[in-house]
């Protein structure tokens, strides 16, 4: 019998889940923590021959044991706050990431959930736009940009307009930037910040509610998330994702095809998407998490069933 290899934290809830899940249906399944010193990993090259394997916990894995992978590393794997020395951390991170990028070239039988390659792609914000729109998805007005000018240039009829990251950054203190929201004056006076990096700004959306479709290879789960009840949650719904703002919805058959062709156009068989509800009646996309989190959607709302579908697909 193969193996399942669930690349990711063996303190994520989302891995222990899967794991625990995929061993209760009698398959092989190996999490491969980085940050655990007993998870090893090696490829040989020798005399025109080439050997991959992987040893957890002593238990020897060659790759072509392997039969399906879940990747859930993030951009910048976490090496734990016992390592002092910011040096030190980069090495080691740029170390790791450069070799286990690879590892989808030598699995070629492999089915990846999603290939490192593919995830990495699909992160650039400005990538997923261009395929959003080639498919036929309407989008924010957006400039992504440092270049002060040709934003105000570009938002002069709004009011107001937001800002995000363009990549995803989390601060030492654990804070990240959520959505905000600016108005041209406001660039004005900060005019002089600007183009020290630039940023994703897009007008600020008449929203009725929200969406949040999880794709998993031919399985869709969706749900709708009521962020317009409160002040906390109006820009960006992750200012309280635990409140109870979420309840079950069915997306239509148009909306479905587009999400299952933007999948296929990125290469990658798992995606959450955040599509808003306009009051005007349209559905926009703003973006695609592709390795975007779920376990606290399940407890609030009994059709989602992203785990299941995964392990579905993993199993299979």
């Amino acid at each position: 019998m193969s193996y399942v290899l669930l690349f990711g934290s063996e303190h994520d809830p989302h891995i222990q889940v899967i794991h625990s899940k995929l061993v209760n249906h009698g398959a092989r399944s190996i999490i491969f923590d980085i940050n655990n010193q007993n998870h090893l990993l090696s490829l040989a090259f020798s005399d025109g021959q080439f050997n991959g394997t992987l040893n957890v916990d002593n238990v020897r894995i060659d790759f072509n044991e392997i039969s399906k992978v879940w990747w859930r590393i993030k951009p910048n794997p976490y090496l734990g706050d016992d390592i002092n020395q910011k040096a030190t951390r980069d090495f080691i991170s740029t170390e790791w990431r450069s070799l286990l990028n690879s590892l989808f070239h030598f699995t070629p039988n492999c089915h990846w959930i999603n290939s490192p390659f593919h995830q990495h792609q699909i992160n650039y914000k400005s990538y997923q736009l261009s395929i959003a729109q080639k498919i036929g998805f309407l989008i924010p007005q957006t400039v992504i940009s440092n270049d002060v000018e040709k934003i105000i240039s570009h938002f002069k009829r709004h009011n107001s307009l937001i800002y995000k990251q363009v990549g995803w950054t989390m601060f030492p203190n654990g804070d990240i930037i959520f959505t905000n929201e600016v108005s041209n004056k406001d660039l004005e006076i900060h005019h002089e910040k600007i183009p020290v990096a630039p940023g994703i700004f897009q007008e600020l959306l008449d929203k009725e509610y929200e969406l949040r479709v999880t794709v998993v290879g031919d399985i869709i789960n969706s749900v709708k998330i009521n962020s317009q009840q409160s002040e906390n949650t109006l820009l960006d719904w992750r200012h309280d994702q635990l409140s109870e703002m979420y309840e079950p919805y069915t997306i239509d058959l148009t909306l479905e095809k587009m999400l299952f062709e933007f999948n296929s156009l990125s290469g990658i068989s798992y995606g959450a998407y955040d599509i808003v509800k306009t009051k005007s009646g349209q559905y926009i996309f703003l973006e695609c998490n592709p390795s975007g989190q779920w376990l606290w959607i399940e407890e609030k709302v009994k059709s989602y069933k992203v785990t299941d579908a995964l392990v579905e697909i993993l199993s299979s």
